[in-house]
């Protein structure tokens, strides 16, 4: 299959550039070189791709990410072009909802390579849509409390038709969670669809008419009737992203939808809603200190009354050997790949990264470097150097540990996160399982806790 691209550059040799190449290879590539003129031609090829400069003469490329990648009716992923090859840089892309990022100046084989690659990933996922008939929801068992809690509350809320909020910080997965509730609910044959609010004044009106729709003229004069997703979704799902930072006029829409399942298109009659609704936000809906947030205490109050909290990565750390094993899976399936595991050296530093990103970052961050694993194991050395350099390390402080007792506590540490599986916690250290149980059964004739 070929891929519909927008390439958004204000510098004309580096547009011209990537649009060549990538019709090279058989792409549908436009371009334009400000953000006004983006998003005008955005509405008419409905790209599946869009590579957007991070410096724009009127705007600021990371601005304008959510409106591509959240358009109610033909949502696009984003590449960010930047000058930046930080790792600031690429969370804050992350955070504001980027695929990926390249950084200037552009290696072309790079940028077809990310473009080949996200052309495999549509036909893998039109090819394995889900099947309606399973709930995803039922296999997932975490250890993680919170997590294990929010994947208990998601299985009931996917039972009822209550409208249920999602909590958490960017990458954690709420948008994930969201279509798992809907696929474990009995509208798993109806739609699916996703709207967020604009934070640029002069496009609120418009996107309150694509959440609620427009009668003829409201929009500007001798503008169409517009159906709002809400109209579209009939018995669907509809998730309604980041309410923490909702406009009031957006508040007021989302009270009459909880109150009472109607909404009122822009110069409309009152319409009953008869799908199902899904709202995510950060954490700070939670918080007790809430005088920055826009929201009205009273629809707080509401969401709170019937929320699931996410955790950030770094607090799920019980889980994270079953989401390095579950990224393994998908990444050798997109890139072809067959490597079977991760020297402990390297789990070891990637547990102790901050992850910002969370979830998504973990993901970005391993996805650039599966294609250059050389074994079949990713080892410590490829991870990226910048990455390395912040991994916590813990002082030499005190008595100094002899390298049997580093041995055996390093042991300790992968038997707890493969929960006791000896086969897996052997295949991560890199020994035959009998070489790990005669270590055992060392450390208990000696008296230690391993065996404990």
């Amino acid at each position: 299959m070929s891929l519909r691209i927008l390439v958004i550059d204000d510098e004309q040799l580096v547009g011209h550039t990537v649009q060549e190449a990538l019709k090279a290879h058989g792409h549908d590539v436009r371009r334009a070189e400000t953000a006004k003129a983006g998003l005008a031609l955005s509405e008419e090829l409905e790209p599946d791709l869009v590579l957007l400069d991070h410096l724009l003469p009127d705007a600021k490329g990371i601005d304008l990410i959510a409106s591509f990648t959240k358009h109610p009716s033909h949502p696009a992923a984003v590449i960010i072009i930047t000058a930046r090859a930080d790792a600031k840089s690429a969370v804050q892309a992350l955070q504001e909802g980027a695929w990926d990022y390249l950084v200037k100046p552009l290696i072309l084989d790079d940028l077809v390579a990310k473009a080949s690659r996200f052309e495999k990933l549509k036909r893998l996922e039109r090819a394995t849509q889900p099947d309606p008939s399973e709930a995803s929801l039922a296999g997932w068992t975490p250890q993680q409390p919170l997590l294990r809690t929010a994947v208990r509350l998601a299985r009931e809320a996917a039972q009822t038709d209550q409208p249920v909020c999602i909590l958490g910080e960017p990458g954690t997965g709420r948008h994930r969670l969201a279509r798992l509730i809907h696929q474990a609910s009995n509208r798993a044959n109806d739609g699916f669809f996703s709207w967020s609010a604009s934070q640029d004044p002069e496009r609120q009106i418009e996107h309150l008419a694509q959440l609620v729709g427009a009668e003829p003229g409201q929009l500007k004069a001798g503008s169409p009737r517009m159906r709002g997703v809400l109209a579209e979704a009939g018995r669907g799902t509809v998730v309604i992203r980041e309410v923490q930072a909702l406009p009031a006029a957006f508040q007021s829409v989302l009270n009459q939808l909880l109150d009472n399942r109607t909404f009122q298109p822009l110069g409309g009659v009152i319409t009953s809603f008869p799908g199902r609704l899904i709202l995510t936000g950060g954490p700070s809906l939670e918080s007790v200190g809430v005088g920055d947030l826009r929201i009205a205490p009273e629809l707080r109050q509401q969401l709170l009354g019937r929320h699931i909290l996410l955790p950030p990565l770094r607090d799920r750390q019980q889980d994270f050997m079953q989401l390095l094993l579950e990224l393994t899976q998908e990444l050798n399936e997109e890139y072809g790949r067959s490597v079977r595991g991760i020297e402990p050296a390297a789990v070891v530093a990637l547990m102790n990264y901050p992850w910002e990103g969370n979830v998504g970052e973990l993901r970005l961050v391993l996805s650039r470097i599966w294609p250059k694993v050389e074994s079949a194991r990713l080892l410590r050395k490829e991870l990226p150097a910048e990455f390395l350099r912040n991994s916590q390390r813990a002082p030499l402080t005190g008595q100094i540990p002899t390298l049997a007792e580093v041995e055996q506590q390093h042991i300790t540490r992968v038997l707890d996160l493969c929960q006791g599986n000896q086969t897996r916690a052997a295949r991560l250290l890199g020994v035959a399982r009998s070489t790990l149980i005669n270590k055992m059964k060392q450390y208990a004739d000696e008296g230690s806790t391993l065996s404990k």
